[in-house]
């Protein structure tokens, strides 16, 4: 559902949030994250030992603490998520569905205001620089399930030359290349084998995107991925500084903390080309470059998988702004075999040559 909400009825609803993050604190400096290099944000919280928890899957984007935080991040706990919107917003509305959008309305465009899930367990509010994240419960396995403040991230690295998207990206030699499709096609399962066998690596999931006259950079956010059991079993043995933290929300997948990996890291790493991986039953992987209809097919997977994803449907803005970051990439699609290091392999020899 998305509901609209008028200037008066945000203002009535922030003035409601401020009342209750006040009866709430003290707020305490857990983190502060450098976003990317876009912005540093203060990540605070009402419960002490907050900050080894966030590290798990945040040690990549870690920064020292710095004196004026371009963003601040309030972050609690409250049981009764799915009754929030009525009970601290005020808004009188039935939660008849999963995901919960709130738009303010200036009577011609919509702007996001906050969001939430009750599957995945949390509450997101956007005003200026203040940011307000609630979660169903800070017990680290629960805390751990989901990518914590995506949706933030999206809307702080949302600038004229930078955006965050739901892809991966790995490389040799400093060249890159983004691994994008939805989930099922291989993409995690490439792009942390690649890491595991020695590639430079950004991210398998969600990363920050930034264009630099005709160079693009990718950047990472979260230190953690996720393996579905088979490929955490056939992986077990190259697992190396990996450790499992627990299961994903949907209780199917392994989650690790990679931090371990951060010597093979990256940040502003160039991307050369993007690649669209295709599960073939092949015994010899192979890469091929895309028809001008599969590039199409391919960019409109990456854009709709990311506005999805944020929750942004709608925002032609966001799509426009993708598209002209991406297009200018060659596009091929990446056939992968069952044989995960003959796909590592294959992919490490097309970096290579470009």
């Amino acid at each position: 559902m998305i509901i609209k909400l008028t200037t008066e009825q945000t203002e009535l609803c922030l003035s409601r949030l401020h009342q209750y993050l006040d009866a709430h604190g003290p707020w305490m400096d857990s983190v502060f994250l450098d976003l990317a290099g876009i912005k540093r944000i203060n990540v605070c919280c009402n419960r002490p030992g907050i900050g080894p928890i966030l590290r798990r899957q945040l040690d990549w984007s870690m920064c020292p603490a710095c004196a004026a935080p371009d963003s601040t991040l309030f972050l609690w706990e409250d049981e009764d998520l799915s009754h929030f919107h009525q009970n601290i917003l005020g808004l009188d509305l039935p939660l008849e569905d999963d995901y919960l959008m709130l738009v303010t309305w200036d009577g011609q465009r919509m702007s996001s205001f906050g969001g939430f899930s009750t599957q995945d367990g949390f509450f997101s509010i956007w005003e200026g620089d203040r940011q307000y994240y609630c979660v169903q419960s800070m017990k680290p396995e629960e805390l751990l399930k989901i990518h914590l403040f995506a949706m933030n991230f999206s809307r702080l690295a949302d600038t004229s030359s930078c955006s965050l998207i739901h892809g991966a990206c790995v490389g040799v030699d400093g060249k890159g290349v983004l691994l994008c499709a939805r989930g099922g096609k291989g993409k995690s399962t490439l792009t942390v084998s690649s890491l595991f066998q020695g590639f430079e690596y950004v991210s398998d999931d969600y990363l920050i995107i930034r264009k630099e006259v005709d160079k693009l950079l990718a950047s990472p956010i979260y230190s953690m991925t996720a393996l579905s059991p088979q490929i955490y079993s056939q992986l077990y043995d190259d697992l190396g500084p990996s450790r499992f933290i627990g299961l994903n929300g949907r209780m199917n997948k392994y989650i690790l903390d990679i931090s371990g990996w951060r010597e093979q890291v990256r940040r502003n790493y160039p991307v050369k080309a993007c690649l669209f991986p295709e599960i073939a039953d092949v015994r010899e992987p192979r890469i091929v470059r895309c028809t001008p209809q599969e590039k199409g097919r391919a960019l409109t997977h990456i854009i709709h998988s990311t506005i999805e994803q944020m929750q942004e449907q709608g925002n032609t803005y966001a799509v426009r702004k993708l598209l002209g970051m991406l297009s200018g990439l060659d596009f091929y699609r990446i056939i992968l075999s069952p044989d995960l290091l003959r796909n590592v392999e294959c992919l490490r020899s097309f970096i290579k040559a470009l």
